[in-house]
């Protein structure tokens, strides 16, 4: 039992037997302080129950003068009065208790610094942000004294003493302005301070409680937030950017299909002829023209894509010069770019990262030089050499622009950082080093002086060149299928454009092939159904203008001919693919714009596949 519950006994059992004798009030109001009271003390309800428990028994003992049942009754209603206030005074402890730790944490995780004072001005409490200006670790050492204690004298205290006075005094409602508070010696910082009276339930000022705020910390923030702001509008112009790039690639590749497609008919044509050989050289400029209208949608989709990564073996040096054959128009004519690769370095890697790599360096070069002296000429030295680490070619991209000091140097590669204020999103240099270190390589720069930077690339070698393959030419492939009839198998075009599924349907019946074009699978399907077309093979557009995509009704044609083959054409990149459920992982696909051969060639081994 509570020790604290043995000073109560002898008074208790007194009152008890006032009461079963005479009554009273002033017993019911005992108990009810007394129930007050080891509320305070903190007795469990256990320990009370106890008590009066005891208390009876030794009552009972101790006299035989009381009725049982007088007794029992009248003790029942003293230790239930004892008890409910007992719970009642607990319950309210405990809610106050809850109600003043909810009011310290939020006032401690409030970034403002605040105290609070009594009438008479005295410290009642403060937050950790108050105490840090102060440059204190406890509020015991300030609680329970006023500002001009001598305690106090140690620690600087910048507190408006005068203000405080007079919202103590009741002369001032509220107090509101910025001023500058100085914390240390001479050092300051500007606030913006509120001051207010604290009133009770009684409308009785009891004390007063001030706020202030960092106004340096929150202008700081301000421009913080307002350079992330920037980083992410940039990065939504980008992303807008690369899907408009996305956007028309696509279109621009089924225009370079029909290009390509109907270029290289002609030529096969003119090839059996008489007609003069300039006439054959003029399409072969056509084809080349388109050839490289080819690498220039390539990039676009490079640009747009979202990280789908096809690594494949690359000679580094000849993907570099023809990368930059490509980036002419963000190259300035006065720029001179000189590249030093005469030795072969074959890498793994996804192509579109390389040219990530060399557009973000190339770009970080051209706009270093931009503010140079005119009469110096503006130079980018690309240099591949052996890297003195084994199996790594070391890779340099180096220029004469306005260099970097030795604090940029070191945070170049972190996201969103750019010394090209209000046009630069810092994620440039950020996106070559999260590549290269994708790959197991290295990226670092060297700075010499205050003019030239120099970012030098280790790559990791692969150990062997890929394989050659030969271009075939349309007549060639065509040579090559002898393995069957081509008229024997029947093969279903579907292609919303018309321009493409015409060139499609052209090619692969000059190949011997049967071929059935549709615009739509509607048509598709009632054609097939009212014909009795047995289909062998179905060529389909992945992403089409209708409802369902070319998967979902290559699936539904497979239903009703089993043994049907597929294969699949797109001119979008693989990420916009992808977000549609595509993977095309492992399914027999051609991406737009390709040539005459590779159409054949791939219908065919699909065809033979299945043979």
């Amino acid at each position: 039992m509570n020790k604290y519950l043995d000073r109560y006994r002898e008074t208790y059992i007194s009152h008890i037997a006032t009461y079963i004798t005479e009554g009273g009030e002033e017993i019911l109001y005992f108990c009810s302080e007394l129930g007050k009271q080891l509320a305070i003390e903190n007795c469990s309800i256990e320990d009370v129950i106890a008590f009066h428990q005891s208390c009876l028994e030794t009552l009972t003992c101790s006299s035989d003068s009381f009725d049982a049942q007088a007794l029992i009754k009248s003790f029942d209603l003293l230790t239930e009065i004892t008890v409910q206030q007992t719970l009642w005074l607990k319950r309210e402890t405990s809610l106050k208790n809850q109600a003043q730790r909810m009011i310290r944490d939020v006032i401690e995780a409030m970034p403002h610094r605040i105290y609070w004072k009594d009438i008479k001005g005295y410290y009642l409490g403060c937050n950790s942000a108050y105490l840090r200006d102060l440059g204190i670790d406890s509020s015991d050492v300030i609680v329970g004294k006023s500002s001009k204690h001598t305690d106090l004298q140690s620690i600087h205290i910048d507190a408006d003493v005068e203000t405080e006075s007079e919202i103590l005094s009741g002369n001032l409602v509220s107090h509101i302005r910025e001023r500058d508070l100085v914390i240390t010696g001479d050092n300051s910082l500007p606030i913006k301070e509120t001051i207010r009276p604290l009133i009770n339930s009684e409308q009785e000022l009891y004390g007063l409680i001030c706020c202030y705020e960092n106004l340096a910390e929150l202008k700081e923030k301000e421009e913080e937030n307002k350079i992330l702001t920037n980083n992410l509008s940039q990065s939504q112009r980008v992303e807008s950017i690369g899907r408009l790039a996305g956007g028309i690639a696509h279109d621009y590749n089924n225009m370079l299909a029909v290009i390509i497609g109907y270029s290289q008919l002609l030529e096969r044509g003119l090839k059996s002829s008489e007609l003069p050989p300039k006439f054959l050289g003029y399409l072969q400029h056509v084809l080349s023209a388109a050839d490289k209208s080819k690498l220039l949608t390539e990039k676009l989709l490079t640009f747009s894509r979202k990280d789908i990564i096809k690594p494949e073996v690359v000679e580094l040096g000849l993907h570099i010069t023809n990368t930059l054959t490509t980036y002419s128009s963000i190259i300035d004519e006065d720029i001179v770019i000189s590249i030093d690769a005469a030795s072969k370095y074959w890498v793994f890697a996804d192509s579109s990262h390389i040219d990530q790599v060399l557009l973000n360096l190339i770009v970080n070069a051209r706009d270093a030089m931009l503010n140079t002296d005119s009469s110096t000429q503006k130079q980018i030295n690309i240099v591949l050499r052996d890297s003195q680490s084994p199996h790594f070619v070391s890779l340099s991209i180096e220029d004469n622009g306005c260099g970097m000091t030795e604090q940029i140097k070191s945070q170049i590669f972190e996201p969103f950082f750019t010394t090209k204020k209000g046009i630069g999103t810092g994620l440039g240099l950020a996106t070559v080093f999260t590549i290269i270190s994708q790959y197991g390589g290295t990226v670092s720069a060297n700075i010499e002086g205050e003019v030239g930077t120099e970012f030098i690339i280790e790559w990791p070698l692969h150990k062997a060149p890929p394989k050659h393959h030969e271009n075939v030419s349309l007549d060639e492939t065509c040579k090559q299928q002898h393995h069957f009839n081509n008229t024997e198998k029947n093969i279903v075009v579907l292609e919303d454009d018309k321009q493409v599924r015409d060139l499609l349907v052209s090619v692969l019946t000059t190949a011997g092939f049967c071929v059935f074009g549709f615009e739509s699978s509607n048509l598709m399907f009632h054609e097939i159904a009212i014909k009795g077309i047995v289909v062998d093979l179905l060529l389909t557009d992945i992403i089409l203008s209708e409802t369902r995509n070319g998967k979902q009704i290559s699936e539904q044609l497979l239903a009703l001919h089993p043994r049907c083959k597929v294969v699949f054409v797109s001119g979008y990149s693989d990420d916009i693919i992808s977000k549609r459920g595509i993977i095309l992982d492992n399914i027999a696909h051609i991406q737009k714009p390709f040539s005459n051969a590779e159409l054949v060639d791939i219908v065919t081994s699909r065809l033979l596949y299945s043979v």
